[in-house]
């Protein structure tokens, strides 16, 4: 981008904030998915199992921080594919996500190791299979056969151990047309 904007003819000036505005933009966006991923990873990935002071998620979120700056900054360096490609890399373990929420909402039968499960069942699947792409069925997307392993997993595990408990499931999955029980 910035020889394109070299190649306009326009003073160095302009083209000099232009690139210190793209740089911003991105620096920005960087940062806060940064934060994001910590924070998710801690708050959401670590805060329900157990109960750390703040003074020890701080620290714990500043090693996450780190740790996915140095794996992005990897991929960016070493791998020689476009952003698209690594984007639509990312959307294969996101869209593990898609089958635990609507069975959470939807399906009074999930458990919380259904779910568990499954996601790291298809997530695991995903991985192996960005790795590994000559191993692909139909070169389908790592993500989609991350779905085809997550599904079933969910459903089985959820089928073989105890159903939660009605309290629990009720706040989360739809009451029938009947209405709310009293």
């Amino acid at each position: 981008m910035p020889m394109m904007i070299l190649e306009t003819g326009m003073p160095a000036l302009v083209v000099g904030l232009f690139c210190a505005g793209a740089l911003s933009a991105s620096m920005s966006t960087g940062d806060a998915l940064l934060h994001a991923a910590a924070s998710v990873a801690v708050e959401d990935g670590l805060g329900p199992f157990t109960d750390l002071p703040e003074e020890r998620q701080t620290g714990l979120m500043r090693v996450i921080l780190v740790v996915v700056a140095i794996v992005a900054y990897y991929y960016a360096v070493t791998d020689n594919q476009s952003l698209v490609v690594l984007l639509l890399t990312a959307y294969g373990i996101i869209a593990q996500l898609a089958p635990t929420v609507f069975a959470s909402l939807y399906w009074r039968r999930a458990t919380t190791a259904g779910v568990l499960a499954g996601l790291i069942a298809g997530s695991a699947t995903a991985v192996f299979f960005y790795f590994n792409p000559e191993l692909r069925i139909l070169d389908m997307h790592e993500g989609i056969l991350g779905l085809v392993v997550h599904l079933p997993v969910l459903v089985a595990v959820s089928l073989a151990t105890a159903p939660q408990d009605d309290a629990h499931v009720d706040a989360f999955v739809r009451q029938s047309a009947a209405g709310p029980t009293p």
